[in-house]
């Protein structure tokens, strides 16, 4: 076989494909548009309003939120270091580095579209405007990929169905509709890579600047054309990168109309000779344009390609496998001078990146730097995330990309099977196996640094999707032509094939795509989505209401968008695995730096006001009737009969298998209510009461620790743990004398011994028994 093709070093040659004149100049637009409008038309969907894992929550839209409106959630990612360690919590988030991991880039971003809402008075719900957003950039992706093939293999065929695997994949389809980093950070960092790539690709004797004999000396090379018409040593990257037959002259207007008119003629007037110095004057300043353009596009490259790593360290690996493997591959056309040219731009807009990420840290948590080498500290060096977030098999990734459906495999298996038989065939030239090759040992490289990690989600290789359509396009563009040339395909025929793949793909994500309530969306689930989507829609009713004091959800935290769809400054009690947190206003964080120099209802979700068991019923209803606040919840449809006794007798909202309920009290029916609360007791398990205890111990919140290890004491005193954690809950409080009367009761009842002899931690859930300690 041999297939008439480009070669990507020089940019005078094309590929004689034929797809190029079917395909639309402008189809990565269409296609951003298209995409765009149907990611936005599917999260403004209340049914798609599931979360794909809290990440996209409370690392990114909560954070942005509580910057502008002062309230929200924080996880340890976004929190600084404790300066005085005073609690246990405290101690054990120091010792294992869970603090300042994350950098306030990626949150900032919708901080600022938050701030501009609030300025202009949009009332749009923060969630929605943030997924909005999330949409619109990742939408961009099919434009990015489209250069970046172009560039790469010099065909705008391969580059558009490369566009067009990009738009309707599957997994990056899923991914760019939630707000996560990963999917976010894609289209910026292949643009970039795209620039530098261009530069790389460039023949020497066009990058190379400070030949000053190829510039000056040799009068026949300034005017030397190439085939396309265009003066070589004249190109930009713009003008190298296209396929346009004619493009811009250096030479001034009359110059060029007078040589257009000899060509034309068919001879070299003296005319362009007689103005030698005038065109050189023209020339040298051409030159030195085109070199600041360069410079500005290669420093911009290496600014956002900073920035992108600051947001997710990680992406360094895919920057260095990517660019190692690249200049391996075109060695031969990397010169000292262009590695020496490449390193001084990109590297210093790299380092100007660095140094903003930097600042803003500091900004944020008081030392530059922090947040990379704390995220590098506690996911390289420790095993932590292992331990927080499971293991799965090393061909998790395997499995997850290559099958994850039937169609998703044959499609794979077929363009394995172009890739093999492209292997074969002869070219005019190597280069574009050399591309190829090189986005095979990226993707084979990627793999198995990510394979190797012991926690594994489909978000974090992102890139290595996308990597994977490119060499899928290269694919099919290599069995379209052979194909074509075997069946010698019309104009005609070769459309309706490129329209029928394409519908073809789109149907396949169409299908497969997860949807409400169905089994598509499962092997996506961190949460349970369907219960997500029903309690965000319970949660944006309460959110357009006026008279929200307080709201009690029966489901994990894990499962909402908190208080970006909230939207009120309100207390807050929980689920959080198998306890109820609550969190109630003055739980700001306290800082010394320079973001946070008023207090703010910032809620850590480890720094609760009270926890509560899942099977301690009676403190969980005592509280609700005590805290009267609470006067909205979101419950299971089939629990709102059990709280129509706690006052909660209206149902305004319902969505799925959950309801909103209203509590409504006349001042006798409140006052009945809480005399009721105060009457019921805080628990009838003493070992339950113990639990509680112990959680309110590490938390530092001894006063309701020492409530609930005096009932405990009182309902079973068979243990010793409990006189240990209140003797040590009175001390802490400096009340001395109760804490030397609980010891001396322990020692009465235990003997001295044991009472000072650690005693394990109880354990009631079997999750938590891999965490338990002393």
């Amino acid at each position: 076989m041999k297939f008439k093709h480009h070669t990507g070093n020089n940019g005078n040659r094309k590929c004689e494909c034929g797809f190029e004149s079917i395909l639309p100049e402008l189809l990565p637009w269409y296609l951003f548009v298209i995409v765009l409008c149907i990611r936005i038309h599917y999260v403004l969907q209340p049914k798609n309003w599931w979360l794909l894992h809290p990440d996209e929550i409370f690392q990114s839209v909560e954070v942005a939120f509580s910057e502008v409106y002062g309230n929200g959630f924080r996880t340890y990612e976004y929190s600084p270091s404790t300066t005085n360690v005073t609690t246990p919590v405290e101690e054990q988030e120091m010792n294992q580095g869970m603090y300042s991991l994350r950098s306030f880039l990626y949150p900032q971003f919708f901080a600022v579209i938050f701030a501009v809402c609030k300025f202009v008075g949009i009332r749009l719900n923060c969630y929605l405007v943030g997924r909005i957003c999330q949409c619109v950039v990742t939408s961009f992706t099919p434009v990015a990929v489209f250069r970046f093939c172009r560039t790469l293999f010099r065909c705008r065929g391969t580059a558009s169905i490369a566009a067009m695997l990009t738009s309707f994949s599957l997994h990056i389809s899923v991914l760019g509709t939630h707000t996560l980093v990963n999917s976010f950070i894609s289209p910026f960092l292949f643009l970039s890579v795209d620039i530098i790539l261009q530069y790389l690709l460039k023949p020497p004797a066009v990058t190379d600047f400070s030949n000053d004999e190829s510039l000056y000396n040799d009068s026949s090379s300034r005017y030397n054309h190439t085939e396309n018409g265009s003066a070589s040593i004249q190109c930009t990257m713009r003008d190298i990168n296209s396929n346009l037959k004619i493009q811009k002259n250096p030479l001034n207007g009359a110059a060029l109309q007078e040589q257009k008119n000899s060509l034309e003629d068919g001879k070299i007037v003296k005319e362009v000779k007689a103005k030698k110095s005038k065109p050189k004057k023209h020339h040298l300043a051409t030159r030195h344009f085109t070199l600041d353009i360069n410079v500005m596009l290669l420093s911009m490259s290496g600014f956002v390609c900073a920035i992108m790593c600051y947001m997710r360290p990680d992406t360094i690996i895919f920057l260095i496998v990517i660019g190692v493997s690249f200049l391996f591959t075109y060695r031969d056309n990397v010169s000292i001078k262009k590695g020496r040219y490449l390193t001084g731009t990109v590297g210093s807009g790299f380092a100007i990146g660095l140094i903003v990420g930097g600042l803003l840290d500091w900004y944020t948590y008081g030392i530059m730097f922090i947040s990379p080498a704390q995220w590098l500290k506690l996911n390289v060096a420790s095993h932590v995330p292992a331990v927080l977030y499971g293991t799965n098999s090393p061909y998790q990734y395997i499995l997850d990309i290559f099958a994850s459906c039937k169609s998703e495999l044959c499609f794979n298996i077929f363009c394995l099977a172009a890739l093999v038989m492209m292997t074969q065939t002869e070219y005019i030239d190597s280069v574009d196996q050399k591309s190829s090759s090189s986005l095979l040992i990226t993707l084979s490289c990627m793999l198995i640094i990510y394979s190797v990690i012991a926690h594994k989600e489909l978000r974090f290789v992102h890139n290595v999707l996308i990597i994977i359509e490119i060499l899928a396009a290269y694919a099919i563009h290599g069995a379209l032509q052979f194909i074509n040339s075997l069946l010698k395909f019309t104009k005609d025929k070769i459309k309706i094939v490129v329209m029928v793949f394409s519908l073809s793909v789109g149907l396949n994500t169409y299908m497969n795509f997860p949807s409400y309530g169905e089994e598509t969306i499962l092997p996506w689930k961190t949460v349970t989505p369907t219960d997500s989507s029903d309690i965000n829609q319970c949660l944006f009713f309460i959110s357009e209401q006026n008279n929200v004091t307080g709201v009690f959800i029966d489901n994990s935290i894990y499962t909402i968008a908190g208080f970006t769809i909230l939207n009120h400054d309100v207390p807050l009690l929980t689920l959080i695995h198998h306890e109820y947190h609550e969190y109630r206003s003055g739980g700001y964080i306290p800082r010394t730096d320079l973001s946070y120099k008023t207090p703010r209802n910032l809620y850590v979700i480890n720094r609760y006001s009270d926890i509560i068991d899942v099977t301690n019923i009676h403190y969980l209803s005592k509280r609700l009737l005590e805290s009267q606040e609470y006067n909205y919840v979101v419950v299971p449809n089939k629990r709102v009969p059990s709280f129509s006794q706690l006052g909660f007798n209206k149902a305004p909202f319902s969505a799925g298998r959950y309801s909103v309920l209203q509590r409504l009290l006349t001042p006798i029916e409140s006052t009945k209510l809480s005399i009721a609360g105060k009457n019921m007791p805080l628990g009838k398990n003493s070992t339950i009461m113990e639990y509680e205890a112990s959680w309110l111990y590490t938390a530092g919140l001894y006063t309701k620790a020492i409530e609930r290890l005096e009932n405990a004491i009182e309902l079973n005193n068979s243990r010793v743990r409990p006189f240990q954690l209140l003797a040590s809950s009175y001390a802490n409080k400096a009340d001395l004398t109760k804490a030397k009367a609980t010891e001396d009761k322990c020692i009465l009842g235990h003997g001295r011994t044991a009472c000072r002899k650690p005693q394990p931690r109880i354990v009631i859930h079997e999750d938590y028994k891999q965490y338990s300690v002393n």
